[in-house]
Formats: structure tokens, sequence, C-alpha cells
């Protein structure tokens, strides 16, 4: 186990990317934390509501979430080079529902957690 954490630490110091996604996850967890604090704290001092409002409040929060992501998709995935392609399909991966594009790169040297190779414009 001491040696997956160290590889774990070792990536984290290494690889840009995955120092970005452990950084930002870090930062949302904390803040979603403290929100989640002021969430009660609104409802108990400001609304002079019912405890049943702290859930409707999350909830709100969930929400805006979801539909925050699929606002931003469509502008963020081609950036990432996942966008879809409409009529594109391939069945060797979880995504074949809708259609997908890999960065050339992740095509040879990556495979899904199911082991089947990831998508191609060749596996249509």
């Amino acid at each position: 186990m001491r040696a997956e954490i160290a590889e774990g630490v070792r990536a984290v110091r290494h690889d840009r990317s995955v120092r970005l996604i452990v950084t930002l996850t870090a930062g949302q967890t904390a803040s979603y934390g403290a929100l989640s604090v002021l969430v009660v704290g609104l409802v108990a001092e400001v609304l002079r509501a019912g405890h049943e409002w702290v859930g409707y409040l999350n909830a709100a929060v969930g929400l805006g979430g979801v539909a925050g992501a699929l606002v931003l998709a469509p502008f963020i995935a081609p950036v990432w080079g996942v966008a879809p392609r409409p009529g594109s399909r391939c069945g060797a991966c979880p995504c074949a529902r809708s259609g997908c594009d890999r960065v050339s790169s992740w095509r040879s040297s990556r495979r899904h957690a199911s082991g089947s190779p990831t998508c191609s414009s060749t596996s249509r």
C-alpha cells in the first residue's frame, strides 16, 4: 500500500494535469464544506425556517451544478478533445450512445476500464 501511495504522490508531483485536478478537487471540497456550514447558518439565522430548508437549498446547489455542467459542456468538450460528432458510433466504448472522438495520443496508449480500446474514427 505504501508503494501505491508513493506512486500516487509521484504522479501528482510530476504530472501537471494530475496536479491541477487534485488541486481543483481539494479546493472544491473545501469550498463546498464551507458553503454547507453557511447554508445551515442562513436557514437558522436569516430565513428562520425549518431544518428541511437546509435540504432544499443543498438540492438547489446540486441542480445549479448540473445545469451549469450541461450549459458549459458544449464549450469545454471540444477544448479537451472529446467532443461528440453527430452520427459517430463505436461499439467498443461506453460513450457509444453519443459518439466520441478521443485525443489522438490517447487512442494508442489508453484503454477504457472495460478493457476495450478507446474510440477512434476507424471503429465506427
